[in-house]
């Protein structure tokens, strides 16, 4: 995260054949970004490249979008939760409390394509 403050744009890629592992190790890393005071403040642009397009197994952007807004609410919630129990400050919420989770609420600008790097 320390070079954060530098970049001009964030590219997540994540093999698209291998859709539940991927959803869930990109949304881990997706929430540590977008909890950062650095992309709070700068608002740097993400792009999630679903790599592996061409392969029969790949799922598409559009349902990947779904698993990983999903899974980066689950995570923002059991953090939320755990720091809630050991009695510290609330973990970092993205998203307005009560409000599910979605690239909507991402304190920037967050496309998603489908590719294939060969």
């Amino acid at each position: 995260m320390t070079k954060i403050s530098s970049a001009g744009a964030i590219v997540c890629m994540l093999d698209a054949s291998d859709p539940l592992n991927q959803s869930k190790a990109a949304a881990g890393m997706l929430y540590e970004i977008f909890a950062s005071s650095a992309m709070r403040r700068l608002k740097i642009p993400t792009l999630i490249a679903c790599n592996k397009s061409d392969s029969a197994k790949a799922m598409k952007a559009n349902q990947l979008r779904g698993m990983i807004e999903k899974e980066v609410d689950r995570i923002q919630h059991a953090r939320s939760t755990m720091a809630d129990l050991s009695d510290k400050t609330q973990g970092t919420m993205i998203s307005a409390e009560g409000v599910a989770f979605t690239f909507k609420e991402a304190p920037c600008d967050v496309m998603m394509a489908d590719c294939c790097a060969k």
